[in-house]
């Protein structure tokens, strides 16, 4: 797997974390509604063009999703614009309202977040565990589940490591986010702190893919 940014950064929201991007919250980004559920689809996150880490972006990128239907239970894209989004490609379908867990809100708590570089011991506990050549007393200390990362080598929890292609041009597209489960929430997205997004982007057609990785 190949990223947008190497060798990767932490996503750090909340808790005295100050920067210019922004973590949850409810949104009024045009065309960012589920159309299974028929509401607004969940920004995880709002990652700024200010950074100077993403300024290759090419402008002001949200990472959206629904967990309450089909939409993310397989590979999905939107093309991203002006405060507006445009979805691609999803699956249609299996809306409920008590998944992944009663009251299911319609946004998470907001929070500003920065991005800190990763420390090189876990950019190599990240290769060993997606090696499978750590122990399990490795992995407890090498922080085997999936975290809030922009850029570098995620931790995978399936085998699958390939960039998928762009809907639109067919380039492959590099990997630009990880989002894990935890928020200011105590219950999390799913309330399974083993799942994961992986985010994908192709800057020149300005499209996001995502994918769920759960172990």
């Amino acid at each position: 797997m190949f990223s947008i940014v190497n060798p990767g950064y932490r996503l750090k929201y909340g808790r005295g974390a100050i920067g210019p991007h922004e973590f949850c919250g409810s949104h009024g980004i045009a065309g960012a509604t589920c159309p299974n559920c028929r509401k607004p689809l969940l920004r995880l996150v709002h990652l700024s063009a200010l950074d100077p880490v993403l300024a290759q972006l090419g402008g002001e990128t949200p990472l959206l999703t629904c967990w309450t239907c089909d939409l993310v239970q397989a590979p999905y894209s939107y093309r991203v614009g002006a405060n507006e989004v445009k979805l691609l490609e999803y699956r249609r379908g299996g809306a409920v309202s008590d998944f992944p867990y009663d009251a299911y809100p319609l946004a998470f708590p907001l929070a500003p977040a920065l991005l800190e570089p990763l420390e090189s011991e876990v950019i190599a506990a990240t290769e060993r565990v997606n090696r499978g050549s750590s122990t399990k007393e490795d992995l407890d200390r090498d922080w085997d589940r999936p975290r809030h990362q922009v850029g570098g080598l995620p931790i995978l929890q399936s085998q699958n490591d390939q960039n998928p292609n762009c809907p639109d041009c067919g380039k492959a597209m590099p990997f630009l986010a990880s989002i894990a489960d935890d928020n200011l929430d105590t219950r999390g997205f799913t309330g399974n702190s083993f799942v994961q997004l992986l985010f994908f982007v192709c800057t020149s057609c300005r499209i996001v893919a995502a994918e769920q990785d759960v172990d």
